[in-house]
């Protein structure tokens, strides 16, 4: 699954929009300033794919896309206006009815899975996602076998899943990724706390163990209830706010990883397991989950003693490996916020080992930390830019790779220093001095003062680079060169400065 190319007639600030995609890319970046476009970009993809999995036309906006999927080439029009849509499989143009022939099928003309995560608290891309969330409930209720859903949100609880999930079938690349990341080496004990249901059947259904439900979800709690140890019922007092509720819930122990691996058994896989996991919290029967782990120093903690950006890796991490059989899209906008600098430098090359360099999946991130980048080539990134309440997008023109973070943040960011600005001001002021052809005795002190204190921040005093010399003392001449707070326009403005004097210096040289 490969998009290549987006126009975007109008959504929020994206007016007009197009951008062209580098469709070799397994994992696409998103940079920019804040307000430039990268999540509304994000959020408009989600809508697309939201609309053609429910075969509906976007009223948001109109839209053309062109895609590779399952090995075919497709470009999709939309009008919210006229509220027609236009398919094209292969440079043939065909009917609605045969684009959806093989819906949810292996060669859909349409990714398998569209995934999503956003670390913030604004729900914007989360509600995308409640329509599919809606139907799969409907179908739960109904007793019907449901495959992983089409669109998924993911949300922090799906880590105790992707856990129980990791532990429930022996793999040595993911076990040994819990080892080595979070410092889990086995799960003790499980307990699942369940809670009567908004739903919950009256009459006879009402005082049994799990309020009338049925389907694949009863049947995987009876399995759970047998499996478990001395199971309990009873009304609980849970502090939610400032209010506090009672809930009638069940207790059921899972005593260690060997009950575990029983209740996980009939399931065949992982996947199949997670689903059945989030297919009861779905259902809502789950108010929570207690899951003690055994840490590799021997320590046993509670699970969610493990930070959010712990927990947010682990549930990111094991969805890609859960589906990188198919062809999904991931949106991830600023997954980054809550790891520290060690994980981000790892990041991406940690979602390269779980979906390989040629995967069948895409992956969009925006963030704004340039370690996450630092690996990249110049292709797999896109700068986001807002010019005049206009957004536009291009490629970096030079390759984030080897560039350092210094470099990144100069070069990408535009940054014109990576020094804090009292520390910039204290060096442009003594060069100023430096070269300045005749001082004042006030100026010759504020030099000796600046140098000394430039000197035990690590700045030296001087260069035994004469042609350097020469070149930083007509930089400094130049009136352009004394303002550092510099716009885009300005900064690529320097750069034709800085050629000019260097032009102009090794003129000297040579005669």
């Amino acid at each position: 699954m490969r998009i290549d190319k987006v126009h975007i007639e109008s959504f929020k600030n994206l007016k007009d929009f197009t951008v062209d995609l580098d469709e070799r890319q397994v994992t696409n970046i998103f940079i920019g300033k804040n307000g430039a476009g990268k999540s509304n970009f994000i959020e408009a993809l989600v809508i697309i794919f939201r609309d053609l999995d429910l075969k509906t036309v976007t009223n948001e906006f109109s839209y053309e896309m062109d895609y590779y999927c399952n090995g075919h080439s497709i470009h999709v029009e939309s009008n919210s206006k006229t509220k027609k849509q236009v398919f094209f499989v292969n440079g043939k143009k065909i009917t609605k009815k045969a684009f959806y022939e093989k819906w949810h099928q292996d060669n859909s003309y349409l990714p398998a899975h569209v995934f999503a995560y956003y670390s913030g608290p604004s729900n914007r891309l989360e509600k995308h996602f409640f329509k599919h969330q809606k139907q799969f409930y409907n179908a739960l209720l109904n007793g019907q076998d449901q495959v992983l859903r089409p669109l998924f949100y993911a949300r922090m609880i799906h880590s105790n899943f992707v856990l129980l999930a990791f532990f429930s079938f022996y793999d040595s690349e993911s076990l040994g990724f819990l080892k080595e990341y979070l410092d889990i080496e086995a799960v003790e004990s499980i307990l699942f706390v369940l809670k009567k249901p908004t739903w919950d059947k009256k009459g006879p259904y009402e005082k049994s163990e799990f309020w009338g439900a049925r389907g694949v979800v009863r049947l995987f709690l009876d399995e759970l209830y047998r499996l478990s140890l001395a199971p309990i019922k009873e009304m609980a007092m849970y502090e939610e706010g400032f209010i506090s509720t009672r809930y009638e819930v069940t207790y059921l122990f899972l005593k260690d990883q060997n009950a575990l691996m029983q209740l996980a058994e009939h399931y065949g896989n992982n996947v199949e397991f997670f689903k059945f996991l989030e297919s009861t919290y779905l259902s809502d029967l789950i108010k929570e989950i207690r899951i003690k782990v055994r840490k590799t120093d021997g320590t046993v903690i509670t699970f969610n003693e493990l930070s959010e950006g712990e927990q947010q890796l682990l549930t990111v991490l094991g969805l890609l490996k859960f589906t990188k059989s198919k062809e999904s899209i991931f949106f991830l906008d600023e997954p980054d916020t809550h790891l520290n600098p060690a994980w981000k430098f790892d990041y991406l090359s940690l979602i390269r080992r779980v979906v390989g360099e040629t995967g069948n999946s895409q992956i969009f991130i925006s963030t704004h930390d340039p370690i996450v980048i630092g690996g990249l080539p110049k292709e797999a990134v896109t700068i986001f830019e807002q010019y005049e309440h206009v957004t536009t997008t291009h490629q970096p023109e030079v390759d984030p790779k080897g560039l350092g973070v210094s470099g990144l943040l100069t070069k990408l960011f535009d940054l014109p220093t990576t020094l804090d600005k009292e520390t910039q001001r204290q060096l442009d002021r003594k060069r100023q001095l430096t070269y300045k052809k005749e001082r004042s005795e006030e100026e010759e002190e504020e030099l000796i003062k600046l140098t000394k204190e430039l000197e035990q921040l690590g700045f030296s005093q001087s260069t035994r680079d004469p042609l350097y010399e020469k070149f930083i003392e007509k930089l400094f001449s130049r009136p352009e060169y004394q303002n550092r707070e510099l716009s885009k326009s300005e900064i690529f403005d320097m750069d034709f400065l800085i050629s000019e004097i260097l032009d102009e210096v090794l003129e000297e040289e040579k005669s």
